[in-house]
C-alpha cells in the first residue's frame, strides 16, 4: 500500500515539484496552499507523513503542527517543516509543538527524499516494536492471570457463597474471618488489574511523542512528605511499622515526576522490600538531591537477590515462588523500570544474597529554559 503525504505549501513551483518528484517515488501525495485547506488534507486524508511550509496564509504552519498535535489521530504523524528561515529560536519552538524534522530553503530533492524516508522507517519501526511489546504483554499476560485472578476469585466466591447460605451456624470470630478474606483479595485483584492496566499505558505512552513530553514535565513538591505516607501506609500493611526509617539530607524536595508516579513507585518498591524481608529486618528508605538528580534508595536485610535474578527482572517475573509461596505476578519491578525510564533515569538494583538488596531511582532533574 502506498504512503500518503500531505504537502502544505503557498508557492506554486515548489508545491508542485514536490508532488511530481513524491508521486513518481509511489507515493500518494495530496496538495494544499495554505494552512486551512492543509488542516482539512489531513483530516480527510489521515496521511503518513505531513510536510509543511512554516510561513502561511491564513493558518501559518505554527499553527497547522499545534491542532495536529492536539488531535489524537495525527498525535505521532510525522511532521516535516519547510522554512526559509534557519534559526533555533524557530526551530526550538517548532520541535516543542512536536515536529520531527527541519528543512531550509533552498533544498535538493535528495534532501528531501532522505528526509522522508528516514520519518516514515522510523514511524514504521516505532509501530512494530509497540506491536511487539503489546504482543509480549499479551503472551505474559495469558500465562501468569489464570492463576493470578483464580486464587483470590475462588476465595471471595467461595467465603461469599458460604456467609450467603449461613443460618447462624458460624461463631461471630470464623464469619470476621471469612469477611476479612474476602476484602484483602479483592484489595489484591484491584491492585493486580490497577497495575496491569499501567503497565500497558506506559506502553502506548511510549510511542506516543507529545504526551510522552508532558508526562516528562509534571513535578512534585515536598517529594519526602509523600514518599513518607505511602511507605508508612504499606509498612502498615504488613504490620512493620516499627521497622521503617527514613533519611532526608533535605527539606522541600521537588521530584520530576507526577506525585502518582511517584506514589507508584514508592509503593511497589515499599512492598517488595517487605514482601522479600522478615520481621525486625530494617527497610530504610532515602530521598535526595544529588549532583542535578532526585535519587530514592530503598534497602532492606533480606533474601536478596542473585546477578541472574537481578539480570531477569521485568515483567511478571517472580523469584522462588515455589519455595517463598508469596503472591503476586511480580509486575512491580518492571512498572518502577518503566516508569524510571520514560524519565530518562535509571533503575537499578544490588543485592548481597542472605544479607541485604538496594533499590535505586535516578531521575534527572530538568532544568528550564528561557
Amino acid at each position: 500500500m502506498k504512503k500518503k503525504i500531505v504537502i502544505i505549501e503557498d508557492e506554486e513551483p515548489v508545491r508542485m515539484n514536490l508532488q511530481l518528484l513524491l508521486e513518481s517515488e509511489e507515493f500518494e501525495v495530496y496538495t494544499a496552499s495554505d494552512g486551512e485547506q492543509g488542516l482539512k488534507e489531513i483530516a480527510s486524508r489521515k496521511p503518513d507523513l505531513v510536510i509543511c511550509d512554516m510561513m502561511l496564509p491564513i493558518v501559518e504552519g505554527y499553527e497547522v503542527l499545534k491542532r495536529m498535535r492536539l488531535e489524537e489521530s495525527y498525535r505521532n504523524t510525522p511532521f516535516i517543516f519547510l522554512t526559509a528561515r534557519n534559526d533555533k529560536t524557530s526551530m526550538r519552538q517548532g520541535m516543542e509543538l512536536g515536529a520531527d524534522d527541519y528543512i531550509t530553503k533552498p533544498f535538493t530533492m535528495k534532501e528531501i527524499l532522505t528526509a522522508i524516508n528516514i520519518r516514515l522507517e522510523k514511524m514504521d519501526l516505532i509501530e512494530k516494536n509497540a506491536e511487539l511489546k503489546m504482543n509480549e504483554l499479551r503472551l505474559s499476560m495469558a500465562h501468569s492471570l489464570p492463576h493470578e485472578f483464580i486464587t483470590p476469585l475462588s476465595s471471595i466466591i467461595g467465603y461469599s457463597d458460604m456467609l450467603i447460605a449461613d443460618k447462624g451456624n458460624f461463631e461471630e470470630s470464623i464469619r470476621q474471618e471469612m469477611l476479612e478474606s474476602i476484602y484483602y483479595n479483592a484489595l489484591r485483584l484491584n491492585r493486580l488489574t490497577q497495575n496491569f492496566l499501567l503497565l500497558a499505558e506506559l506502553e502506548i505512552l511510549a510511542t506516543d511523542k507529545v504526551k510522552l513530553n508532558g508526562f516528562k514535565t509534571e513535578i512534585t513538591e515536598a517529594a519526602e512528605e509523600l514518599i513518607i505516607g505511602v511507605a508508612s501506609s504499606k509498612a502498615r500493611s504488613f504490620d512493620r511499622l516499627s521497622d521503617l526509617e527514613f533519611d532526608f539530607e533535605q527539606s522541600n524536595i521537588t521530584a520530576p515526576l507526577s506525585s502518582s508516579n511517584l506514589a507508584k513507585i514508592t509503593e511497589e518498591l515499599v512492598d517488595n522490600a517487605f514482601r522479600y524481608s522478615e520481621v525486625a529486618q530494617k527497610v530504610h528508605v532515602t530521598a535526595s538531591l544529588q549532583n542535578g538528580n532526585f535519587v530514592i534508595n530503598i534497602t532492606d536485610n533480606g533474601r536478596g537477590l542473585t546477578q541472574k535474578q537481578i539480570a531477569k527482572i521485568g515483567a511478571f517475573i517472580q523469584f522462588e515462588r515455589k519455595r517463598y509461596e508469596q503472591q503476586g505476578v511480580g509486575q512491580g519491578l518492571s512498572l518502577v523500570k518503566r516508569l524510571v525510564e520514560l524519565h530518562d533515569g535509571e533503575f537499578s538494583i544490588s543485592s548481597v544474597p542472605g544479607k541485604l538488596t538496594v533499590a535505586r531511582v535516578l531521575i534527572p532533574v530538568k532544568v528550564k529554559t528561557l
